[in-house]
């Protein structure tokens, strides 16, 4: 099954010729974990065996590892079959191995993230959610999670800005960021404060009605440098987020 979806940003990336930004695509996801106070304990690349092999987001996510000192970890999963028992699960520089879904989460309870009782069962890859991520809510206790949508890049390559992604119908000069989110911003913008990145939110106008328009011309921008604190930088053109000029 495939869960990937894309939006207007990648796709507008993906039209250059060349730009400073890496993203998983792909039945693939660059997770980050959270304990119950959104202190980070993983960095996650969960991946389904469909994935075409992405060295840059690989190269990236070993980077944010080492720099902030977040255990990096590599989970692969079958991802065509209708339910899974075991996982492929690695760290950079040692051998990958099968683990049960039980060892799975005993690898997760070793590093500080609370686990839920009993065995694992099967994790079913459904229409709306993978084996991994079923897993996830039904092993997994009070963790906090999210994501990483797009991360740019320095001359020499190395990791330099976060940047959430967000779009909704409201116009640029009247969406700010949500409060319910500010869990996740915290926990990754702990993750920036040790890895020397900025995080930055990018808003685009995506309306469905009347017709479908994911218009990613133009953004609203919000620096996130302090937990629960998003300031807006401005509006700005595409052209000037693909060089960072905000």
């Amino acid at each position: 099954m495939s869960y990937y979806k894309t939006n207007a940003v990648y796709k507008l990336l993906e039209s250059e010729q060349t730009h400073p930004f890496v993203w998983v695509s792909g039945n693939a996801w660059m997770l980050i974990y959270g304990d119950q106070s959104a202190t980070p304990r993983a960095l996650v690349l969960a991946f389904g065996k469909s994935w075409s092999l992405q060295k840059d987001v690989i190269q990236a996510a070993k980077k944010i590892s080492s720099k902030s000192g977040t255990p990096l970890f590599f989970v692969k999963f079958d991802d065509a079959a209708n339910f899974i028992d075991t996982v492929g699960f690695g760290k950079p520089g040692q051998q990958p191995c099968e683990l049960t879904l039980d060892q799975l989460k005993d690898e997760f309870q070793k590093i500080g993230l609370p686990v839920k009782s009993g065995a694992c069962g099967k994790s079913v890859n459904d229409a709306t959610s993978s084996a991994y991520h079923n897993w996830q809510r039904s092993s997994l206790g009070s963790i906090k999670v999210t994501d990483i949508d797009l991360i740019r890049l320095s001359a020499e390559g190395e990791p330099i800005e976060a940047i959430e992604l967000k779009r909704s119908f409201y116009p640029l000069q009247e969406w700010n960021p949500y409060p319910v989110d500010y869990v996740n911003f915290n926990l990754l913008l702990a993750v920036c404060n040790q890895s020397a990145m900025r995080m930055t939110i990018a808003y685009n106008v995506r309306q469905t009605k009347p017709a479908f328009n994911d218009n990613a011309s133009r953004f609203a921008l919000f620096s996130y440098a302090a937990i629960n604190s998003p300031v807006r930088i401005g509006q700005f053109s595409y052209s000037d987020f693909l060089t960072g000029i905000y």
